[in-house]
């Protein structure tokens, strides 16, 4: 088998655990999509960290002003976007108290801010041996808030609710097919060169999954 082959492989068994608890084990859906939307806040925080970390220190005014102007805006605002558009994707009937009384989630939520914390010390050390620009890091974050945004596009048209009371899985495993594809594709769609190894992605870059992986490791608990 090849490298490509069962790095595939190892991408969708990371990602299918929560589809297979909710089809197997009977997890609730919105909460996973709940746990999902707190793993794309913390990503972006840690990416936005990591930009912050790299420019504004450097010294140099023009990088200051193009982070202030660009990444330092957009950034933040579109972690507030992805949080406001929470309530959407799960939908009016989505019972907040029960959920938010939920140990499950709870754990699932610190799952992920320890891994965040983890992502974030991964992407310091990065730094001190490349750049924003070599580990593109922006393009990353794009692919991370896309991942969401297509997920709310889907929930606009209307794909839940064409499935009734297995809507919630069907969103999950959009989810998972977006996940698969941004942790592949961009590894492809990357190879203009711009990161300087010839498409390949650089071996300090951190992996921004890690909290979708605690995801999986907390529904495992319920």
């Amino acid at each position: 088998m090849s490298t490509h082959a069962i790095r595939f492989a190892h991408v969708v068994s990371r990602n299918i655990g929560p589809l297979a608890g909710i089809v197997l084990l009977g997890w609730d859906a919105d909460v996973v999509l709940v746990l999902y939307c707190v793993d794309t806040v913390l990503a972006m925080i840690v990416i936005f960290g990591g930009l912050a970390g790299a420019y504004l220190p450097s010294g140099q005014s023009s990088r200051r002003r193009a982070f202030a102007k660009g990444a330092g805006v957009v950034i933040p605002v579109m972690i507030v976007l992805t949080a406001v558009t929470l309530p959407y994707v799960v939908g009016n009937d989505f019972d907040w108290r029960a959920v938010l009384d939920d140990p499950a989630l709870r754990i699932g939520v610190l799952w992920q801010a320890i891994a965040a914390l983890w992502s974030c010390r991964e992407l310091v050390g990065a730094l001190r041996a490349s750049t924003p620009e070599r580990l593109q890091l922006e393009r990353r974050f794009g692919y991370v808030l896309g991942r969401w945004l297509t997920l709310t596009f889907l929930v606009f048209l209307g794909l839940a609710d064409r499935f009734g009371s297995a809507g919630g899985a069907v969103l999950v495993a959009a989810y998972l097919l977006l996940s698969i594809w941004s942790d592949v594709a961009p590894h492809h769609f990357m190879a203009d060169g711009a990161d300087g190894n010839g498409g390949k992605r650089s071996r300090d870059a951190p992996s921004m999954t890690a909290g979708a992986d605690s995801t999986r490791r907390q529904r495992r608990k319920r």
